[in-house]
């Protein structure tokens, strides 16, 4: 009864896009990494406080309604009359997503929002795709300076959507950092190494060597000294490391089933938050983690809409 009462009390507040996904075949799945995170710690059983920008179009009514079956509280979406609701267009090449990503959409103009004063929040989550427009960018910094919370960094890096300058600054202040095995690299060896006096070639350039990897792990807590960095590696599992050095890795069943890999990450990310909220030791939280992010590669697209699917889950982790 004690594990119940404490985790309901963790608000957190959840910054970013909120988009469709539409696929060769012209359908269409509702995501953006912040949406999925807020949906699953929704699910889940947090209360999630999403702050977005949804244009007033047809997409942006399917998005409300969307947040309406969701019962999230709707205190931070707002609605653009000059800007549509964002659209990405996803390829998938053998499992795995490519992402053709539309300008000047309404989460790239979010403004501050009326947050409940007195509201008491645990984390601020945010990626790097909805920074990508100064005016989202201005609004995260008055966020996360008035706020003072600790902050989840959720790297999505997404060509061209990015600037090495702006990623490092979000890195600086980040007690948390989760990225991919791509995202690592880039990071060690596309402009990032003048945040500290060492070559770019000393961290290794050679994506697929494990040992490379490990120097670009070491490079980075260097830069970056986050509390946990967290190394998302596709069917390989993941790496966790922590600011003293300690090191976690956990793989997914090998005749795992997978359907397409959109939003794993996101599920992967919304379990590693709550393992941070409940302070689960990491190794137990990166089990849990790989275990929710396998489900939800066995479904198309990024959001699992089946209750009972959450709450199974909860009763594994003795929440419910």
């Amino acid at each position: 009864m004690h594990a119940k009462q404490s985790y309901e009390k963790q608000n957190v507040l959840v910054f970013g896009e909120v988009l469709f996904d539409y696929f060769e075949d012209n359908s269409s799945v509702l995501g953006g990494a912040p949406f999925n995170v807020a949906w699953h710690l929704q699910q889940f059983g947090l209360n999630p406080t999403m702050i977005t920008r949804i244009g007033e179009d047809a997409l942006g009514d399917l998005v409300q309604a969307a947040w309406g079956e969701s019962a999230m509280e709707k205190t931070g979406l707002q609605l653009d009359h000059l800007h549509p609701t964002g659209r990405v267009q996803v390829t998938v090449n053998q499992g795995e997503p490519s992402y053709q990503i539309l300008p000047d959409q309404a989460y790239d103009f979010i403004e501050l929002p009326d947050l409940h004063r007195g509201e008491s929040y645990s984390l601020l989550y945010h990626g790097s795709l909805a920074l990508r427009n100064s005016r989202s960018r201005e609004t995260l910094e008055k966020i996360a300076k008035n706020t003072q919370l600790p902050i989840f960094l959720d790297i999505n890096l997404r060509t061209p959507w990015w600037q090495a300058s702006q990623i490092a600054n979000m890195l600086k202040r980040a007690a948390w950092v989760k990225l991919n095995r791509e995202e690592l690299f880039f990071i060690a060896n596309a402009g990032f190494e003048n945040a500290v006096n060492r070559p770019a070639d000393s961290v290794g350039s050679d994506l697929s060597n494990k040992d490379a990897m490990d120097q670009q792990i070491e490079f980075f807590m260097a830069c970056y000294p986050c509390q946990l960095l967290i190394v998302t590696l596709g069917k390989e599992g993941a790496i966790a490391v922590n600011s003293q050095g300690q090191r976690w890795q956990i793989a997914p069943q090998s005749n795992l089933e997978v359907v397409d890999t959109v939003g794993a990450g996101d599920a992967f990310a919304s379990v590693m938050i709550i393992g941070q909220l409940m302070n689960w030791p990491v190794e137990l939280a990166l089990h849990r983690a790989q275990s929710f992010a396998s489900a939800i590669v066995n479904i198309r697209g990024a959001l699992i809409k089946e209750k009972s699917v959450y709450q199974c889950y909860l009763k594994q982790w003795d929440l419910q």
